[in-house]
């Protein structure tokens, strides 16, 4: 949403010339949404089975190449929390592998 806001007050403030940006602002407007719905199923109660998302983290980490300095250090976090034992045995846990 943070994205689709500075699109729309790049092209309004630009008088359309800032019509330019809004390729840049696809790419994260989408990742946003598929982490929505992944943070979704991990909130319900009771969790729904979901594996680590290590797609999402990587198109975090892409996002830098977009201008994005809060999505890299996300993606690196959550790659690197992925491999603690505690995020394995929650995952493994929820998905009923326990």
């Amino acid at each position: 949403m943070w994205g689709l806001g500075l699109t729309a007050t790049t092209v309004i403030g630009t008088l359309g010339i800032g019509l330019l940006c809004i390729p840049l602002t696809i790419c994260p407007s989408v990742l946003g949404i598929f982490e929505i719905l992944y943070a979704v199923k991990l909130m319900a109660n009771p969790p729904q089975p979901v594996k680590p998302s290590q797609v999402i983290a990587i198109l975090e980490i892409c996002c830098f190449l977009l201008g994005d300095v809060v999505g890299p250090v996300v993606g690196i976090l959550a790659l690197v929390f992925y491999n603690d034992i505690e995020v394995k045995t929650y995952f493994a846990h929820i998905n009923g592998q326990m």
